[in-house]
């Protein structure tokens, strides 16, 4: 009850619609395969949408797609944020490519694509992939919020627990791992 976030995966048939209210918090879509679109514009197989809190609208699959969809509990903004709490208006919604908003680290080894980062100026939700091609270990840290890493192939190994594909594992906020 006390975690802030929450992750649904769907499959949505052609045509099928999720309509945001005047009031919801910050949330994000990655499209698996299949096509969304939101506004007229379009997010294909490996894009994210991301629409900011406060932005009434509807997201519209044009083909069957699967998808994950993730948010936060709390409709309000965060206030205690390290980058403040965002501007109460002029919020929007962002549509990413499968190129994401900016990329680092080698494929060889680990990689990164960036669809949304909580530093946006209207907006604090992050989300990003990370892939490594090999067993690595990360380095241990934690994250001033809650998160949810979302196990999309092969195998994360945290201490003795296993995350396999099409799972996932909830880390709040403070949590070293």
């Amino acid at each position: 009850p006390d975690y802030a976030l929450w992750l649904c995966l769907s499959e949505i048939d052609e045509g099928g619609e999720i309509t945001f209210p005047e009031q919801h918090s910050d949330q994000a879509f990655y499209v698996f395969s299949g096509e969304l679109t939101v506004e007229g514009r379009v997010c294909p197989e490996q894009g994210a949408i991301i629409v900011e809190s406060d932005v009434p609208t509807t997201v519209t699959a044009t083909k069957r797609s699967r998808i994950a969809h993730w948010g936060s509990w709390d409709p309000a903004a965060p206030i205690d944020h390290m980058h403040g709490a965002p501007p109460a208006d002029g919020h929007r919604i962002h549509i990413v490519g499968p190129s994401g908003i900016f990329a680092s680290g080698e494929p060889a080894d680990v990689a990164v694509r960036s669809f949304a980062n909580s530093a946006c100026e209207t907006c604090r939700i992050s989300l990003f992939e990370v892939t490594r091609s090999k067993k690595r270990a990360g380095r241990p840290h934690s994250h001033s919020a809650d998160e949810i890493i979302f196990c999309t192939s092969g195998l994360i190994e945290l201490g003795a627990v296993k995350v396999t594909a099409g799972t996932a594992m909830c880390i709040p906020g403070g949590v070293r791992y």
